[in-house]
Order: C-alpha cells, then structure tokens, then sequence
C-alpha cells in the first residue's frame, strides 16, 4: 500500500500546471507532464467534490513554448455550466486526470449574479398583421425598421448574466420581418443560446434556409402563435394572413425541425375567444400530433384599452362558466398544455395599450429598481427599466461597458 502512495506522489511530481484567469463564462489555463512533454494530458474540473466536466490539455499557445512547456500545446478553456448562473459560490478545482495534483490557484470560487431577471428586445419595430386582439396599438405604426446587427452584437453581452429562457428575441413585433434573423441567431454564443426565445406569428413569406437557421440555431424554444386552424376564421383573428401560406410555413418548418435532432423546442400559444373555444381543444391536439408541439398555452387577452369596444364585447371570454367548458374540454386531451384563466375582476378595467414605442407599464417615483430588475430594448438600442421607462433609459449604443451601468443598482 505504502508503494502504491510513493509511486502515485512520484507521478505526480512530474506535472505541472496553473489556472491562469476565471470569468464569469469560464476559466482557461495550461497543463503537462514533463516526464512526456509532448503528450496532452486530461483535465478534471470539480464543483467542491463534484466532477462537473473534463477537457484535454492540447490547445497550442505560444508563451508555453516560449517557456519551454513542452511543445506549447497544452492548454485549455472550460466554460461553466449552464446552471451555475445562480447567485451561489462554486469552489472549482482543476485537477489532472488520474492523479492527486491540483493545478495552481486552484481551487477558486465564482459567483454568477443574476441581477436581470429577464431582457425583451425586438430586432423590429413593427408586424406583418393587424390582429383584433393585440395588445400592441399600432396605429403610429407605419415604416418598418430593424436592429442593426452592431447593436445586437452590444446587447449579448447580457447573455451569460440570464437564467435560461429569459432573453426574448422578440416581445411585441414579429422577428421574421428581419431579413437577418437567420444571421443574428448565428452569432448568439453557442454557450448561451439556451438563453434565447422568441415569439411568432409564421404568417411572413418566410424560406426553407429561415426555417433550417432556425432548426440549428440551439436556442431554447419558439413560440408559435395558433388561434384557428379554421380557414375562414383565420383571416378575422389574423387580420392581414394568408391561411394558405401559414399552413405551409408550418408544415415545412415542422417537417425541418423533425430531421434536426437538436432543434428548439416548439411551444404554441393559442388566445381563447368567442369564435375560437369550442376548436381549441382541436388546436391543442392537433398541435401536438402533427406540429411537434412540447407544450401549449391557452390563455385570456389582454384587456387594453386599443381593442375595439365592439369587437371585444362580442369575442372575450367574460364568463366563468365559459372557461369551465374550455377547461373540461381539454382534459380529454394528451397534449401538454396549460390553461390560463382571467384574474379576478380582470375585466372591470382598462390596462394601458402598449404603443408603438412604450411598454405601458405602471410609472413610479425615480427610485433604482430592486433587483432582479427587467429591461426591455428596441430596435433602437433604446434600454428602459420596466416599471421606470420615464426614468431609466439609455442608448445601448453610446455604452462602453453596459453591465457596469445596471449592476450600479442597488
């Protein structure tokens, strides 16, 4: 027993090794074994007494040959996981494979905040219909303009500070519009795509190659908004569709994502109305058989005051007994999917239309906001707080360190 420690401690005398710089995103660094200067060695990454990964020592730089370390190709980069964006200390060691020697600093410890609950951005101003329901007032709204991808480039940054599902690529307007979608989803960080989101409405003239960017773009999940399957009703809820063309755009994109193995999630998200309840169940079932759905949101409108006053009486949904007949409906069903009900006394008054360049929350006094805060960005590159839009808004633009400024919150 005794030999076995002695020839383990006299292994490890031959290794070497340093963690050189930590991040948020990871940690890099170098190893080898001067007994064989020329072979790679392989790397044990420990959360306290956890393995949480392993990576190879190959990774040629120039100063280690300088040194003389070995032949230089000995180091390497290790990106945290996903889920150590959680306020808590990691204490990470770095260790050789197969031996008792940790590399030097290590261990160390990170703390990933998360001081921004969620961002929504839209790389657009505008959208291709003109639905009855919406919650947007686009009565202002008449050129069509896009985020620049500079601007875009500047917003990522916020990318590894988001838990996951929390960065919206699109929140009020319709991304597709952007003739560069396909490319903004290419340069998100592999690492962070599981970050990213985004809402549509798949009524845009849109290709296969949008539809292949999407299926191998690694974000986390795309939201597909389904009313009706009803031809003659779609045109009504969807005012400026084609039935015709959404029906194609999902057919083609559902058969693409089903041949992508990592595709994103597809989650459909379906208003209840009047003229719509009694198909919903339909919608529901027929999402998830045919259109890949992994879950389904059936929910209320937003009651603000752009709807029209007749149109609103004669398509929500007021009666509780009414979202009791959608609710027993859908039990029947194997889908997942969640309904949600009005809060109480929803009706009896008016939230603020979203206009064309405010989010219509509820202002308070110039106070920083708690953290978590919320923030949403245009296609400006405009920053607002939510809840301190009046108050709390800056170019993204005319930044040089973005993170400095909302991490000034206390």
């Amino acid at each position: 027993m005794w030999k076995k420690l002695k020839d383990r401690f006299r292994v490890d005398d031959y290794f070497e090794g340093k963690v050189d710089a930590y991040d948020t995103v990871g940690f890099s660094g170098w190893a080898y074994n001067r007994k064989s200067p020329n072979s790679p060695v392989d790397i044990e990454i420990y959360d306290s007494s956890t393995l949480i990964g392993t990576i190879k020592a190959d990774t040629y730089r120039k100063d280690l040959e300088r040194s003389e370390i070995g032949n230089g190709c000995h180091a390497f980069r290790f990106n945290f996981p996903l889920d150590f964006v959680d306020k808590k200390n990691h204490e990470i060691s770095v260790k050789i494979a197969n031996s008792n020697y940790f590399l030097k600093d290590s261990p160390f410890t990170v703390n990933i905040p998360t001081d921004i609950d969620f961002i929504s951005i839209d790389i657009t101003n505008n959208c291709n219909l003109r639905c009855p329901f919406c919650l947007v007032d686009r009565k202002g709204a008449i050129n069509t303009d896009f985020m620049s991808l500079e601007t875009f480039k500047k917003i990522l940054v916020f990318l590894p500070y988001l838990p996951v599902a929390s960065f919206y690529l699109s929140c009020l307007h319709e991304p597709t519009l952007h003739p560069d979608l396909a490319k903004f989803l290419e340069i998100i960080p592999q690492h962070w795509r599981n970050r990213v989101f985004f809402t549509t409405n798949l009524a845009a003239n849109l290709t296969d190659d949008t539809f292949i960017a999407m299926s191998k773009s690694g974000i986390h999940h795309i939201n597909i908004s389904v009313d009706t399957l009803n031809p003659t009703l779609y045109p009504k809820l969807r005012k400026g569709g084609i039935y015709k063309r959404f029906i194609s755009n999902i057919e083609r994109l559902t058969s693409i994502f089903s041949k992508e193995p990592h595709a994103p999630e597809l989650h459909f998200i379906t208003v209840a109305l009047k003229s719509n309840m009694n198909e919903i169940p339909e919608i529901v079932a027929q999402c998830a058989k045919k259109y890949l759905a992994v879950s389904h949101e059936v929910r209320y409108p937003f009651n603000v005051n752009s709807i029209d006053d007749v149109w609103r009486k004669d398509n929500f949904i007021t009666e509780e007994t009414d979202w009791d007949i959608i609710e027993n409906s859908l039990k029947d069903t194997t889908a997942n999917y969640v309904l949600c009900r009005p809060p109480d006394n929803y009706y009896d008054a008016f939230a603020s239309s979203v206009d064309y360049y405010e989010t219509g929350q509820n202002h308070v006094q110039a106070t920083p906001p708690e953290k978590p805060i919320q923030l949403r960005i245009d296609y400006k590159g405009i920053i607002r707080v939510l809840t301190r839009e009046e108050h709390f808004y800056v170019n993204i633009n005319i930044l040089n360190d973005p993170l400095k400024l909302f991490s000034a919150f206390s």
